[in-house]
């Protein structure tokens, strides 16, 4: 048996666009009768509160939080972390 593990990584802040693809992404996974994980940023859940509460009543989505704003590494203070990030990822290709 194979099995497929999907995974959403939403992040849109536009009602409209995120309602669309929630309200999608419940049907095809109803019909297909198939598993997935999405994962929200909170302000995207503030922003989708309905097209997220009626989701949940599918047992096949599972809804998973990985941070409030995703603010990137290369905004944050002096761009520190983003720095760091990139010398460990440089003396990898050496």
């Amino acid at each position: 048996m194979t099995t497929l593990l999907i995974g959403y990584d939403v992040k849109a802040q536009e009602p409209e666009i995120t309602g669309r693809f929630l309200k999608k992404a419940g049907e095809v996974h109803r019909a297909l009768k198939m598993p997935c994980t999405m994962f929200l940023v909170g302000k995207t859940l503030e922003k989708n509160i309905n097209g997220c509460q009626d989701l949940t009543e599918n047992e096949l989505i599972d809804f998973q939080q990985h941070t409030y704003s995703h603010m990137l590494l290369k905004c944050s203070p002096s761009g520190i972390a983003h720095k760091a990030l990139m010398i460990c990822w440089r003396s990898r290709l050496k």
